[in-house]
């Protein structure tokens, strides 16, 4: 299934109106029928579907770790993920390693590696319709220089962080002693979830709402947005940024 097509429209400018050929994300549905009931359905960019209904089953508490999952399978044509999960999988227990206390990042370093992120997505690039979301281990922050281990995009910001989720999952990667980066703006569902799941620092191009400010603040998560050269605005817990000594007032 192809994840945008090409599709002739009418383009309206200053110099007059003209049909031209556009890239345009596809978007489909998809059911996920977990050991034989139908639980939830995705609307989504028809691409990396496992990674999804995992980021799902995890973040929903459904599983605690890829043990559990005796099959998955996609159907394309039925619009379909079907997944088996075994009768004697253990109770979720994701937050089973502790944070380390040295996990810090430079305001320089954030500045850099979401440079890196936003020219990452050739998705958007293409059709300007997906958000992005990537995950980044701390070992691999010194020196960045491109290559995220996990970097998945979806027409719906929800859907791109569960992505990013399950790849995560599948990759054996941990979440506390990683970054997750986002392309949009961190409504309370996307801080909810990523700090459920034990993530310490969150990067995003947009504002967050006030919900997920208070959700990142009781949680100890570092939450970051509207990164752009040179401008950072960090909203809770800033200790994990390190950075110049802060002043009263902005000039």
């Amino acid at each position: 299934m192809d994840v945008c097509e090409r599709r002739e429209i009418i383009r309206i400018a200053r110099k007059g109106a003209f049909r031209v050929d556009e890239t345009i994300v596809a978007e489909a549905s998809f059911v996920l029928i977990l050991n034989g009931t139908e639980t939830t359905r995705f609307f989504c960019t028809p691409c990396f579907l496992e990674p999804l209904a995992i980021g799902w089953l995890l973040s929903n508490q459904v599983i605690g770790g890829m043990k559990d999952i005796e099959k998955l399978s996609v159907n394309t044509d039925e619009g379909t993920i079907c997944v088996k999960k075994g009768d004697g999988s253990s109770a979720f227990q994701w937050k089973a390693e502790e944070p380390s206390p040295f996990f810090t990042i430079s305001n320089e370093q954030i500045e850099q590696i979401f440079q890196i992120f936003n020219v990452s997505s050739d998705l958007f690039n293409s059709t300007g319709g997906v958000h992005s979301c990537a995950v980044l281990p701390k070992e691999l922050i010194e020196g960045f220089n491109g290559g995220f281990p996990v970097f998945m995009e979806d027409i719906s910001r929800r859907n791109a962080v569960l992505k990013a989720v399950g790849s995560m999952l599948m990759k054996d990667m941990s979440s506390w002693n990683s970054i997750l980066l986002f392309s949009g703006r961190l409504a309370l569902e996307i801080v909810d979830t990523a700090a459920r799941l034990g993530f310490q620092i969150i990067l995003a191009a947009g504002a967050p709402s006030l919900a997920a400010i208070e959700v990142a603040d009781n949680n100890g998560v570092t939450l970051a947005g509207f990164i752009k050269p040179d401008k950072i605005n960090v909203y809770t817990h800033p200790q994990r940024i390190a950075s110049e000594r802060v002043n009263d007032s902005y000039a």
